[in-house]
């Protein structure tokens, strides 16, 4: 199975924000939380403009989640609290809930 997202766990995002060069992004601790359904989790981890889809990584660089977004008050003076992604293990199971398994072999 999929590596499990839990709170206080580090987390890493490599990204290649707007075209740029690669970057690494990293918390320790990173992820904050993961929604009650959990199809989202919330990270602390910075990320920059342009970096929606990077792959976020555990300890161990196994792939955990999709970056998704950027906290959304986008007020000049407020410094962004978060940021979200999709975790992997909601996308393998809504795939198969959708009679898409099979894209998943291989």
């Amino acid at each position: 199975g999929l590596p499990e997202v839990y709170a206080d766990a580090p987390l890493f995002i490599l990204q290649h924000p707007d075209k740029e060069p690669l970057k690494l992004a990293f918390g320790d601790p990173g992820i904050i939380s993961l929604n009650s359904n959990g199809t989202r989790v919330i990270y602390r981890v910075n990320t920059e403009c342009g970096s929606s889809g990077s792959p976020c990584f555990d300890r161990d660089w196994n792939a955990v989640a999709l970056h998704h977004a950027g906290d959304p008050n986008f007020n000049p003076s407020h410094q962004p609290e978060y940021n979200e992604g999709i975790p992997l293990k909601a996308i393998v199971e809504l795939l198969k809930a959708r009679g898409k398994g099979e894209v998943l072999k291989g």
